[in-house]
């Protein structure tokens, strides 16, 4: 599948959630956990990294779940920990610096669940969402040849969409495990941020009947 056809269905699904869903017969919440690995040229700065995530959703119609999403994806920079030469802008004076830098991204926002070819306890889905997202890089001096004021903070929030596939299996009562594999792509002013999350799943709630 296409990241084009992806964010096309996962406009798709979230048009399709009816406000009903708020008060569904089917309450879940479920916890993932996994990696990120960077696409695209946000491939070229960061490397892959760890995510964690939590959702909170209701199902009122056989196959779709729709609720709030809340996801928090952490990764190295390609450059942590490389020295380089650099000119102190407090001084003029050159310094080599060994930085340390991160990415994190933390995401809010909402998502829908669009069960296919569900099966007993077995159930496939297809799954989209929009949120907010807070993507931040974080610099510090690791060592230097002198004082230098490099490093800092610089973070931005932009909005940005999902799509992606996964499964899940009810265990017992209300609990189920699963897995699940999400595309993101968030629209940044100067480079378009994107990766895939690709994670297990726990959830808890009821089940419906």
């Amino acid at each position: 599948m296409s990241k084009r056809w992806m964010m096309v269905g996962a406009l798709a699904l979230l048009c399709a959630a009816p406000t009903a869903a708020l008060a569904g017969a089917e309450s879940r919440v479920t916890l993932r956990l996994g990696s990120e690995s960077p696409t695209g040229p946000f491939r070229e700065v960061a490397s892959s990294g760890a995510m964690a995530g939590l959702s909170a959703g209701f199902r009122a119609i056989p196959w779709l779940e729709s609720g709030v999403d809340l996801g928090y994806f952490n990764s190295a920079s390609v450059r942590n920990g490389e020295t380089y030469g650099i000119i102190e802008p407090t001084t003029g004076n050159p310094v080599s610096v060994t930085l340390t830098e991160h990415w994190t991204i933390t995401q809010f926002g909402l998502y829908s669940r669009a069960f296919i070819f569900e099966r007993g306890r077995l159930g496939p889905f297809l799954r989209a969402g929009a949120a907010t997202y807070t993507v931040r890089i974080s610099q510090d001096v690791q060592t230097s040849s002198a004082t230098t004021t490099v490093g800092g903070n610089e973070q931005v929030s932009k909005f940005g969409l999902s799509g992606g596939v996964g499964v899940r299996y009810v265990v017992a009562g209300g609990t189920s495990i699963g897995v699940e594999a999400v595309y993101h792509h968030i629209f940044a002013r100067d480079t378009d941020v994107s990766f895939t999350a690709i994670g297990a799943t726990l959830g808890f709630g009821s089940i419906s009947k």
